[in-house]
């Protein structure tokens, strides 16, 4: 149902609610990457490289050339999406103007790993992610 809330057409521009680090990517790898995946992982990283060093706004851009740039159809971007707002790494604003819709996606930094493994439900989620992936492996 992703054609209903979002089009290729729709723009959007990325936005940082805080600063984004190098040491933010091996935590998105080593402890969000087994939660929401690679594709997740993905998005994150292609929106993040959209904001220019320094800079907390990226240029406005459309969802063709987000699709065109990660290789993934409109839906499983939209999917992604919704896993990426479901842990806490990304907000995301509408603004209908006419027929069209302006997305604005504000990245959240991710948890410190300390942050992370006190969380009351990450470290749960990612310990029963590790148990069962190592009982079928």
């Amino acid at each position: 149902m992703h054609w209903q809330e979002l089009l290729p057409a729709d723009s959007y521009l990325v936005s940082s609610a805080g600063l984004l680090h190098d040491y933010d990517r091996k935590i998105l790898t080593r402890l969000y990457q087994p939660l929401i995946g690679p594709i997740c992982i993905s998005l994150y990283m292609t929106l993040w490289s959209e904001l220019e060093e320094n800079r907390l706004w990226s240029e406005t851009s459309s969802h063709y050339q987000l699709m065109n740039t990660i290789g993934l159809k409109l839906g499983d971007i939209y999917e992604a999406r919704l896993l990426l707002e479901g842990i806490g790494l990304l907000n995301v604003y509408r603004k209908s103007k006419n027929d069209t819709k302006e997305f604005i996606y504000e990245l959240n930094p991710p948890l410190s790993p300390q942050q992370f493994f006190t969380d009351g439900m990450l470290n749960i989620y990612l310990y029963k992610k590790s148990v069962k992936r190592n009982s079928t492996g």
